[in-house]
């Protein structure tokens, strides 16, 4: 039998009781048609996965009573991303796979080039739930409102060294661009629009402190792409994996 997994923004406990939202309440009784005594997985990115029962279900209210806890809270991820807002559908792929791939915290950037200048922080919020439900993971990334480029730098610490992907950075090989950094070291990584960083913006990013372009090989990839490539390769050097 197949074990669902929700995320439910509330404190879990032994014993505790919860009422679901209204959403989660038309999907447990209309979508995947439970009824009361069956079990769902429930966890809030703090408390860990716990196993739950349905207890209550008419058409405007379920509640559930958590049971057991299945697996103690995991820790968050292990570098922050900085990202440039696509349309969608590609804009639900690439917060899909940061949440899939470790990230810390996630930050859409504005850039000269940034195709989508206005959208919802909510759907992006939807967007980490929804990867986090269907993978398994337990610790959300933080997801931070919009930001314009050069803000990325006012509350950096010098402890940090943030990788920009630039397929113009001297050494073609990301493994041999890397290779130096001491192992723990605080990453965070920034991925560009589509079209690329403005002139004017890689000027600005060369004049940083703390900063270390890459590429990601002899071939110009799509933004969505790129960050895959990128997050796979951090996570390889200086990662979890």
């Amino acid at each position: 039998m197949q074990i669902y997994r929700l995320f439910i923004n509330i404190p879990l406990q032994l014993d505790g009781l919860h009422c679901l939202n209204e959403n989660q309440a038309h999907y447990i009784r209309s979508v995947i048609r439970l009824n009361v005594n069956d079990v769902i997985e429930v966890f809030n990115g703090v408390d860990g996965l716990w196993r739950a029962k349905i207890v209550q279900l008419t058409k405007k209210l379920v509640e559930i009573v958590c049971e057991v806890q299945l697996k103690p809270q995991t820790p968050s991820g292990t570098f922050d991303v900085y990202f440039a807002p696509l349309k969608n559908p590609r804009l639900e792929y690439v917060v899909q796979k940061q949440v899939e791939m470790g990230a810390r915290s996630i930050t859409p950037v504005k850039t000269q080039h940034t195709q989508m200048q206005h959208f919802n922080n909510d759907r992006l919020q939807s967007y980490i739930i929804e990867a986090a439900e269907q993978c398994g993971i337990l610790s959300l990334p933080k997801l931070n409102p919009l930001i314009e480029l050069k803000d990325i730098f006012s509350k950096f610490s010098s402890q940090n060294i943030l990788i920009y992907c630039d397929e113009n950075a001297a050494v073609q090989n990301p493994l041999a661009a890397l290779k130096n950094l001491p192992i723990g070291t605080r990453c965070a990584l920034l991925i560009g629009p589509e079209g690329g960083f403005s002139i004017e913006e890689r000027i600005f990013l060369h004049a940083q402190h703390h900063i270390m372009p890459i590429a990601l090989g002899p071939r110009i990839l799509r933004a969505d792409t790129a960050l895959v490539a990128a997050m796979t390769i951090l996570q390889a050097i200086n990662g979890d994996w």
